[in-house]
């Protein structure tokens, strides 16, 4: 997840402008990894605006995507159980995409499109609306939007736990919708691409 800490690492680890650094920051330049989470949403409210306002797509995709968090843990526990379950079977893409969207084994709702594009999301509701899973922003009410290039970390998240699962190298396509962005009438659904 972008907390303020790792963000600030991705950005240096990515050459970025000491200049837009310094932008991303200003006001908040005591801000932490602790700092409450009230503070962190308009953080990252204004940290998104302006990594929008001053790098394209791909430069925005580096900085945020190298912060996704639980690569490891029980949902890669998973992931190799459910690749064990697949061993001696010669599947395409389109079965194992299925055998994912059935085993759910990191809370997956997978989809391969015709043009060969895959589609997962989360679909977290509380009181009929849908809330961002990021613990650095869940249970924060979202009053502004933020925008959906936070969310790229999240994908980051699928993207990893996917292509590992498929076996195959994917690239975060785009942000479908934003529980954030949307301020809460849209679910995260993100879109990834095979780089192969």
């Amino acid at each position: 997840m972008p907390y303020p800490g790792t963000l600030k690492e991705s950005l240096e680890n990515n050459n970025i402008d000491e200049k837009i650094i310094m932008k991303i920051y200003e006001g908040f330049e005591d801000i932490g990894d602790k700092s409450s989470k009230k503070v962190k949403v308009m953080f990252m409210r204004r940290a998104m605006s302006v990594l929008d306002e001053h790098l394209d797509y791909e430069k925005r995709y580096k900085i945020i995507d190298a912060c996704a968090c639980c690569l490891g843990g029980s949902r890669e526990k998973n992931v190799k159980k459910f690749l064990k379950s697949l061993q001696g079977q010669n599947l395409s893409l389109s079965e194992k995409v299925q055998a994912l969207g059935e085993a759910r084994p990191f809370y997956n709702s997978t989809t391969l499109n015709e043009d060969g594009t895959i589609i997962d999301g989360i679909y977290y509701k509380v009181d009929d609306k849908y809330k961002c899973a990021c613990t650095c922003l869940n249970n924060e009410s979202i009053t502004e939007p933020i925008s959906s290039t936070y969310c790229l970390c999240c994908a980051g998240h699928y993207r990893h736990h996917l292509q590992n699962a498929l076996g195959i190298k994917l690239k975060t396509k785009k942000v479908v919708s934003s529980a954030i962005e949307s301020l809460e009438k849209e679910p995260c659904i993100f879109m990834f691409e095979c780089i192969d």
